[in-house]
């Protein structure tokens, strides 16, 4: 069972999908840090699809889905493949 690490300040895609690799392919990190990482000053219905088409490229997921327009909350993502149970813990 991995440990729900909480990223540190991530500024790319590439950092962001190294540290999940580094964590057993499940990470926390806060939506402002994605933002950040897409380049956007706010988040929104177009920012959060495209964040998600850019991390499903990327061969990656992420929990909650949607993604929510809060800076502050947290999001889980895991690379595909990952079982389900190793997600379930709260955020």
């Amino acid at each position: 069972m991995p440990v729900f690490t909480v990223a540190p300040l991530l500024t790319t895609y590439d950092e962001l999908s190294q540290a999940v690799e580094n964590n057993q392919g499940v990470l926390t990190i806060s939506m402002k840090n994605l933002r950040e990482i897409h380049g956007n000053r706010r988040l929104g219905t177009h920012v959060n699809d495209a964040i998600s088409r850019t991390l499903q490229k990327l061969g990656l997921k992420h929990y909650p889905t949607p993604l929510t327009n809060s800076e502050n909350h947290k999001v889980r993502i895991y690379r595909r493949g990952v079982r389900w149970t190793r997600l379930s813990k709260r955020l």
